[in-house]
């Protein structure tokens, strides 16, 4: 059963396509200036400056303007930032000091209802040896959020091919760092979620 603090984190959830569109992708919202999302297939089309409308997932009258601010191919990323005044008013969070745990949950859109798709999952380091490869499962669209129980953020669903699933983590987003992220020691709880990481065995909730 998910938590409160979890199911909260519907609102951070928002579209490049509008609420009438015959298909939907997945946007996160993870600070209150920037946004991010994959680079690849219907989103490979994107160019770093140019201004696009991002579309709540809940109120499909709330709009945000933002500009592709990077994008980061090596890792299959691209980054918005807000344009103006505006910003977001809900984002997720996430934990600089907390170890991978098994058990996490996923959160991202159905393509044809425009609705939350909600699955539960585990996630795990791959040995030395597979480092770099993806983890097989069938479940999880691109955008999708992973986060853990306290609703905060691990990384996102950045690639899914061949039903292979690629976990980008938060660290190799390289959003521009926070005052409070800028330190010259860099702890041995940050190293550790710097590993790559993958995703596998999500099951429908």
């Amino acid at each position: 059963m998910r938590s409160e603090e979890v199911q909260n984190k519907e609102k951070v959830i928002f579209t490049t396509t509008k609420p009438d569109a015959s298909t939907h992708d997945c946007v996160i919202a993870v600070r209150k200036d920037y946004a991010v999302t994959y680079q690849n297939g219907d989103h490979s089309h994107f160019e770093e400056g140019q201004q696009v409308t991002l579309y709540s997932l809940l109120d499909s009258t709330l709009t945000i303007e933002v500009e592709v601010f990077r994008i980061r191919k090596m890792h299959d990323v691209i980054i918005f930032k807000t344009i103006g005044d505006t910003c977001f008013e809900f984002f997720i969070d996430y934990d600089r000091h907390r170890y991978l745990p098994n058990s996490c949950h996923l959160l991202g859109v159905n393509k044809e209802t425009r609705t939350p798709e909600w699955k539960e999952g585990t996630l795990f380091i791959p040995k030395p040896q597979d480092r770099g490869q993806s983890c097989v499962t069938f479940e999880g669209e691109p955008g999708s959020a992973v986060m853990d129980d306290n609703g905060m953020l691990y990384g996102f669903i950045s690639v899914k091919r061949r039903n292979e699933i690629t976990l980008t983590n938060y660290y190799n987003m390289c959003l521009p760092q926070e005052d409070d992220e800028v330190s010259s020691k860099t702890s041995q709880e940050q190293l550790s979620v710097k590993k790559e990481i993958c995703l596998t065995r999500f099951h429908d909730d």
